[in-house]
C-alpha cells in the first residue's frame, strides 16, 4: 500500500511538473492537429509567455478593432511583416510565432469572418490555393509543415472573430532536447531578417505548378492504405469520394473526431494532385458543420501535416477535423479528455446526415438543368 502511495505520488509531482514548465508557453491549440498515430506534438514557444499572459487579463477582454482588418487596410507591408497580397486574402508572418527553427506565417482573408464555412468560395479557394503552394515551395527544406485552422476560442484561437489559417514550416527534428529548447529559444524571433529572408522565395509564389493526377498507389505497411478500402461500417468510413475518404477518426483526441484521407498513399502537400485537395477541402466544408452539430460542440481544429523532404517521421496525410468545447470532461491525473461517447450511434447518425447532404446536392444540381 505505502509502494503504491509512493507511486501515485511521484506519478502527481512529474505531472504537475510539465504543467508548470510547459503550460504558459505551448501551443496547446495545435496539440491536437499535429500529433501523430499514439503521440502529440507539443511546440514549445518560451517567448510566447508574456503575449499569453497578457491575453489572458480580464482588462483586455473589452473589445477592439480587429488587428487582422487594420493590417489588411494598411498598405505598409513591410511594417506589418506582409509576405503576398493574393485578390481576396494576404500572406504574412506570425508576428508570435509558434516555432524558431522554421517559418510560421499566417493565411488571412480580407473578408471579416468568424466561421471557415461563411468564407465566399473564391476567398475559400483562394486560400487553400496559397496553402498548397507554400508547401510545395518550402518542402524540400522542410521537416513537417503544420497546417492548421483554429475555429473559436475553444479551439485555441487568439483571434477569434477573424478566421485565419496557420502554415508552420519547421525546419527541426522531429524530437530535440528540451534543454537545448531553452537554452536556445528564451529569445525574441528576428522577424526582420526573416521577412528579408523569405521575400525573394515567396515572388516565386504565383510561378509554382501545383501537382497533377499521379498514378494510384498504395502503402502495404501503411495502417490508413489497410482500412480505407474494406467494410465500410468495420472502417467507420462515412463517405468515399473520387479522391478521398472520410471517416470517424480511429485514434481520436475528442469524442467525434473526424478524419480525411487521400484514397492514395501520399505523405507531402507538395506531392499531392490539385484535384485531391481540392475535395479534401470541399468536403471539410460540408462535414465539420454536421460533426459540430452531432457532438454539440461550438469551435474545432482543422489541420494536416505535410511531411518535407527533410522528414524524420512520416505518415499517410490526413486532415483532422476536432469538435472543441470548453466543457470536455479531463481525467484528474494526465490531464487526457475522456472519450465515453457511443461510437456507433453517432457513426449512424454522421451517415444519415451526409447522406441527406448529398441528397440535397443532388435535387439543387437536377434544379439547375
Amino acid at each position: 500500500m505505502q509502494k503504491m502511495f509512493k507511486f501515485f505520488i511521484m506519478i502527481t509531482i512529474c505531472y504537475n511538473f510539465q504543467s508548470l514548465c510547459m503550460e504558459p508557453s505551448k501551443a496547446e491549440f495545435i496539440l491536437s492537429s499535429v500529433e501523430g498515430k499514439g503521440r502529440q506534438a507539443i511546440i514549445y514557444a518560451p517567448w510566447r509567455e508574456s503575449y499569453i499572459n497578457a491575453q489572458q487579463k480580464p482588462e483586455l477582454a473589452i473589445s477592439k478593432p480587429c488587428i487582422f482588418c487594420r493590417i489588411i487596410n494598411n498598405k505598409n507591408n513591410t511594417e506589418n511583416f506582409i509576405l503576398h497580397r493574393g485578390k481576396y486574402s494576404l500572406i504574412m508572418l506570425a508576428s508570435q510565432p509558434y516555432i524558431d527553427k522554421g517559418i510560421h506565417v499566417l493565411i488571412v482573408p480580407y473578408e471579416h469572418k468568424k466561421e471557415l464555412c461563411n468564407l465566399s468560395a473564391e476567398t475559400y479557394y483562394e486560400e487553400n490555393i496559397l496553402t498548397h503552394k507554400l508547401c510545395t515551395l518550402f518542402s524540400s527544406q522542410a521537416n513537417e509543415t503544420y497546417i492548421n485552422s483554429n475555429q473559436g476560442s475553444a479551439a485555441g484561437a487568439s483571434i477569434p472573430e477573424h478566421h485565419h489559417k496557420h502554415v508552420m514550416i519547421n525546419y527541426a527534428p522531429n524530437f530535440y532536447n528540451l534543454i537545448e529548447t531553452l537554452q536556445e529559444t528564451k529569445k525574441q524571433i528576428d522577424l526582420q531578417s526573416l521577412y528579408k529572408y523569405i521575400q525573394p522565395q515567396i515572388c516565386q509564389l504565383e510561378s509554382i505548378n501545383l501537382p497533377q493526377k499521379q498514378f494510384s498507389c498504395l502503402n502495404r505497411n501503411c495502417y490508413y492504405c489497410s482500412v480505407i478500402y474494406p467494410n465500410f461500417q468495420e472502417s467507420l468510413i462515412i463517405h468515399r469520394g473520387k479522391h478521398t475518404t472520410i471517416m470517424l477518426s480511429h485514434y481520436p483526441s475528442y469524442f467525434g473526431e473526424i478524419d480525411i484521407i487521400p484514397n492514395e498513399h501520399i505523405e507531402s502537400l507538395a506531392k499531392m494532385p490539385a484535384e485531391t485537395y481540392e475535395e479534401i477541402n470541399k468536403l471539410t466544408i460540408e462535414m465539420y458543420p454536421i460533426m459540430l452539430k452531432l457532438v454539440n460542440a461550438q469551435d474545432s481544429n482543422i489541420g494536416l501535416v505535410s511531411y518535407g523532404s527533410k522528414a524524420t517521421h512520416r505518415e499517410h496525410i490526413r486532415q483532422r477535423l476536432i469538435p472543441r468545447k470548453d466543457s470536455w470532461g479531463k481525467t484528474p491525473i494526465t490531464n487526457s479528455n475522456h472519450i465515453n461517447g457511443d461510437i456507433k450511434q453517432l457513426y449512424k447518425k454522421l451517415v444519415s446526415e451526409w447522406h441527406a447532404v448529398l441528397n440535397k446536392e443532388y435535387q439543387q444540381q437536377n434544379a439547375k438543368l
